[in-house]
């Protein structure tokens, strides 16, 4: 289904759903079946005093914006002192 398809609030939903923390069944190496919460690491934007998360950066923007979080978006980007001053150090002087 294109994104295209999906309303504001479907995608917000869709969201909430995929990001709650809720055990999800997962088949193991030895074909165990296992109820685990399958999160990755944290992604932060910084990795000690010299190291940029690029990725995380770089991604994070674009994500919200074509999945519609227009919210999150402004609340975890545009609006958000800590990320921008991590963007800013992270970009190459040219």
């Amino acid at each position: 289904m294109h994104k295209d398809q999906f309303s504001e609030n479907d995608s917000k939903i869709s969201f909430k759903v995929f990001y709650s923390r809720k055990k999800r069944p997962y088949t193991n190496a030895e074909g165990a079946v296992i109820q685990e919460d399958r999160y990755g690491t944290s992604q932060p934007f910084r990795f000690g005093e010299d190291g940029y998360n690029n990725r995380a950066l770089n991604n994070l923007p674009y994500h919200r914006l074509h999945a519609a979080h227009v919210d999150l978006l402004k609340k975890e980007c545009l609006a958000n002192v800590h990320f921008c001053v991590a963007k800013l150090h992270a970009l190459p002087v040219e």
